[in-house]
Parts: structure tokens; C-alpha cells; sequence
């Protein structure tokens, strides 16, 4: 229900703290009132129970802490003020409280447990995808370098070098072919660099960037826009509508690859006829096309690390763009409609 009862702009900011308030409210505040207005019922000592337990699954254990100490304590309050006429009960719970502890902190050590092999899990993968990305990218970056002095060289060789008597083995086809080959070796190559740096940026906690500085949003698209068109040729199929052009501080190099993965999804999932809108006004990027659309059961998780639905996709993309925006403290979202559009909106904090 939030989508109808809060604006974007709130969810943006507080939404956060909206979930931390729920979360206190539904389990261990009425928990915690409810067995000390209760005669001892041990419904309401399971359900306690029940909740510290549910409570873990949605945070980590400082978290759990924090709020079931501010949840307890607050139903606490709220029986003192309005205490039953049978002050009996109170130490029918200050029993049940025991138990109820007991349990509690049997609980946290198996789930602790639980948490410590999942974060431990989380290091490996970091450790070993990063190793194997910086393995590949040296090769890539080899190759790249071969690319691009094979392709220097054949601009050279004209049709009158073609006939010279040292090169008279090499015919025109294989010319072409050789050119040809040079040229897909370095598309290849480049996009295997970028994808494994993104790859490496993701698996970071944060983004480190050397170039944060104030830059036009206008100017980076149009830089994004040129790396892409130099690989794909699309350029009539992208409207750009700068209504308001903005200055913004943060990283040019992230945000044309923010830019540059959405081109990419927009072209992977809804074709090669599919056509899309930028348009950058009051702060905001919006990029919008008319592809197959995301259903509304994927969108919460289109931002989560290797999550993907497509047999060639590592996942990371989108995630990468969310560390880039939240980087800068700004936001991006999704909306779209199966069979109608997809549409990013990237949010940029005003100077």
C-alpha cells in the first residue's frame, strides 16, 4: 500500500525508517504489551517467541537488538500507564519473562550462527570474484591493445599497398576479413573490460571514484551516447529532450556506464526496433522505452545483486547503477508495464 499512501519523494528519503517503525510496531511491541496485559496465556508467550524469531529474519543482529529493546520497552510503558485492576498478573509474567529470555537467546545463538556463515559466504564470493575478475581483465586488456594495433595497421594498408609486390599473398578478401576481425576483437574486448569492471565495482561495499566532480548531466549523456553509437548504431531510435539541464557533483566515467547499461538492457530485452526517450529536467534523468516491460513481481528485486531472469545476464547491472546513484546520494527507480514501457528514473541531489 505504500505506492498509494506515500509520494515518491517520502520513500525516497524515509522509507527506510517507515519499515524500521513497522517492523517495531507489528512484533515486538504487540508481542511484548500483549504478554503483559495477558493472565499468563501461553499463546501470547509463543507468539513472543514467534516474533523475536521473525524479527531476525528481516534484520541483522545489531538491528534486532536495537529495535526489540525499543519495541519491548515501549509496550512495557504503555502497560504501566494503564495497568489492569489484578496486579497478580504482573508476576505471573515477570515468570513467563524468563522463559520467555531463555528462549530468546537460544534463538539468537543459532541464528548468529546462521548470519556468521552467510557473511562469510558473501567474503569468499567477493574474494574469489574478484580474483577471477582481475584474472580476465588482463587478458581482455591484451587483447584489446592486439585489436586495436591490428586494426591501426590495416588502415593503413590501402588497395595500392594491396598490389605491392610484398604483399601480393594477402587478396582482398582476406583484407576485409582481417579488418573485419580487428574490429570485432576490439568490441568484444572492450565490452568484457567494462562488464568486468562493473563486475568488480559491484562486489564492493561502496564506489571509489578519482574524477568526482561537478559536470553537466546533458554532457555526460551525450558521452554515453557516443561510446554506445561507436558499437551499436542506434542513434535514431534515441530521443534525448533536455528540458532542464542540471549540474550535479559525483563521477562522469560511473555515470555514462549508468547510462550505457541501460541502453544495453533496453536493446537486450525489448529489441532491436525498440525506441527510447531521455529526458533530463528539474534534477532528474528520466529514460524510458517501449519494450516488453518488467512485471511487477520482479521490479523489487531488479536492484539486487545478481538477480536476473535472462540466460546471458550476470545481474550486476542494475545493481551497479544503484551503487553508482546511491554513491551520490541520489536515487533511481523503476516503473513499467508489461506489453507498454519500462521506465527509469535517476534522481540527483541539487547542489
Amino acid at each position: 500500500m505504500r505506492e498509494f499512501i506515500f509520494p515518491i519523494s517520502f520513500q525516497n528519503k524515509y522509507l527506510i525508517y517507515y519499515w524500521y517503525f513497522t517492523l517495531t510496531f507489528c512484533l515486538p511491541f504487540i508481542s511484548s504489551y500483549m504478554l503483559f496485559t495477558s493472565t499468563g496465556d501461553d499463546f501470547w508467550v509463543i507468539n513472543g517467541v514467534l516474533a523475536a524469531f521473525s524479527l531476525f529474519f528481516f534484520v541483522d543482529s545489531v538491528r534486532f537488538f536495537i529495535l526489540h529493546l525499543l519495541g519491548s520497552s515501549a509496550g512495557y510503558i504503555f502497560f504501566k500507564i494503564d495497568p489492569l485492576e489484578n496486579t497478580e498478573i504482573i508476576s505471573d509474567v515477570g515468570h513467563i519473562g524468563y522463559i520467555y529470555l531463555f528462549l530468546l537467546m537460544v534463538a539468537l545463538f543459532f541464528f548468529r550462527k546462521r548470519e556468521k556463515e552467510h557473511n562469510e559466504k558473501i567474503e569468499v564470493m567477493q574474494l574469489v570474484g574478484g580474483a577471477m575478475a582481475h584474472e580476465v581483465k588482463s587478458p581482455l586488456a591484451t587483447l584489446n591493445m592486439v585489436a586495436q594495433t591490428v586494426e591501426h595497421i590495416l588502415e593503413k594498408f590501402t588497395d595500392s599497398a594491396a598490389k605491392n609486390s610484398s604483399h601480393k599473398n594477402i587478396s582482398r578478401e582476406d583484407y576485409e576479413y582481417l579488418r573485419e576481425l580487428g574490429k570485432d576483437l576490439n568490441k568484444v574486448s572492450r565490452q568484457g573490460i567494462e562488464t568486468v569492471n562493473s563486475l568488480l565495482t559491484t562486489l564492493k561495499i561502496s564506489i571509489i571514484a578519482d574524477d568526482k566532480s561537478k559536470y553537466s548531466a546533458n554532457e555526460c549523456i551525450l558521452a554515453a551516447l557516443k561510446d554506445f553509437n561507436m558499437h551499436m548504431d542506434h542513434s535514431k531510435k534515441i530521443n534525448l529532450k533536455v528540458v532542464n539541464d542540471f549540474t550535479f557533483f559525483g563521477s562522469k566515467h560511473y555515470l555514462k556506464h549508468v547510462i550505457i547499461n541501460l541502453l544495453k538492457n533496453s536493446y537486450k530485452y525489448g529489441g532491436s526496433k525498440v525506441t527510447i526517450t531521455i529526458t533530463v529536467d528539474d534534477n532528474k534523468i528520466y529514460f524510458r522505452d517501449n519494450g516488453v516491460g518488467i512485471s511487477s513481481e520482479d521490479i523489487p528485486l531488479i536492484f539486487d545483486r545478481f538477480y536476473t531472469k535472462g540466460r546471458t545476464g550476470t545481474g550486476i547491472g542494475l545493481a551497479f547503477c544503484k551503487m553508482v546513484m546511491d554513491d551520490i546520494h541520489g536515487s533511481i527507480i523503476c516503473q513499467s508495464k508489461l506489453g507498454k514501457f519500462t521506465e527509469f528514473t535517476l534522481t540527483f541531489p541539487k547542489i
